[in-house]
Order: C-alpha cells, then structure tokens, then sequence
C-alpha cells in the first residue's frame, strides 16, 4: 500500500518578506524613484504642492460642491449666470459688464 508523503512547509513571515522587498525597492527600481523626485521637485517649484496642500486644507469648503468652484470662475459660467438686461443679442451696441 503506498505511504503518504510528509511535506513540511515552513511557517511564512509576511513582515520579513515585505523587509526584503523593500529593502531591495530602491536598487530595483532606481531610475523610476529618481525620475518621481524630479516630478515632485517641479510641483513643488511651480507651487503645485502648495495649491494641492490648501484644497485639502479646505475640506468641507471643496468637497461639497465640487462643480461649482471648478466651473463659476470661468468667462462661460459668468455668461451663462449674467442677470442684467444688456445680453449681447446682436440687437445692441451694448454689452454687459460681467461678459
């Protein structure tokens, strides 16, 4: 009759293994690393961060109604929104202040 073969698998360490990958990260993926800093150094130079930093500083006063602070500051949103009696219709010579 055949005998069953013992297989002994040794416990496993998830921490130690992401250790060893993390440790070996930088040597393998060098030129990518170094090219993200370069990215993150012109957001930074060009105030990309600091722009990012104070959107996520507002919080409530963004998130909420996204659609509206993206769009009302645009020539086509205060068009669009224009409440005075001069519409540029092509009848007048006038136009409105806020076009």
């Amino acid at each position: 009759m055949a005998q069953p073969i013992l297989l002994h698998v040794a416990p496993r360490d998830p921490q130690h293994e992401l250790n060893v990958q993390l440790q070996e990260a930088p040597a393998k993926h060098a030129e990518a690393i170094l090219a993200a800093y370069e990215v993150l150094q012109e957001m930074h130079d060009r105030g990309v961060l600091d722009l990012m930093r104070g959107t996520l500083g507002g919080g409530e006063k963004y998130s909420s109604r996204p659609s509206q602070w993206q769009v009302d500051q645009t020539p086509f949103a205060r068009r669009a929104t224009c409440s005075c009696s001069l519409r540029p219709s092509g009848k007048s010579s006038q136009r409105c202040s806020a076009i």
